[in-house]
């Protein structure tokens, strides 16, 4: 039980720096090595469920994967993370206001997250 506990766990921070990974991909060949990498992965760990699902994106990506869809869609991104931090911004602007030290940390912390998030999602985009 405990192994496999372990095993999900490795297998989820594997996957998400997987993800992270995916999205600073910059060409259509960088995505489609990723999901090559994932598959591996998924295959090494017997989850045929994924492995398949992982394939059919591979497929699709092989067929519709565009350089300038792959930039639009980091494109997007970036604007979704810029809308963030604005968000994350009136939020801590508002909590300020209360004068509550743990609120007003909690909401720094919020906003240098989601500053974090759009720097990594910029360097993507170049």
């Amino acid at each position: 039980m405990l192994v496999k506990s372990c095993l999900l766990i490795a297998s989820s921070v594997l996957a998400i720096s997987l993800s992270a990974a995916a999205q600073a991909a910059v060409t259509c060949a960088d995505k489609q090595h990723d999901i090559e990498q994932q598959i591996s992965y998924a295959n090494l760990h017997g989850n045929a469920e994924q492995a398949a699902g992982l394939q059919k994106a591979l497929r699709e990506s092989r067929e519709h994967c565009t350089e300038q869809g792959l930039h639009a869609e980091l494109q997007q991104q970036v604007s979704e993370k810029e809308r963030k931090v604005a968000e994350r911004q009136r939020e801590l602007v508002e909590v300020q206001a209360s004068g509550k030290p743990d609120k007003i940390a909690k909401k720094q912390q919020r906003l240098e997250e989601a500053q974090q998030e759009l720097r990594e999602a910029r360097e993507a985009l170049r």
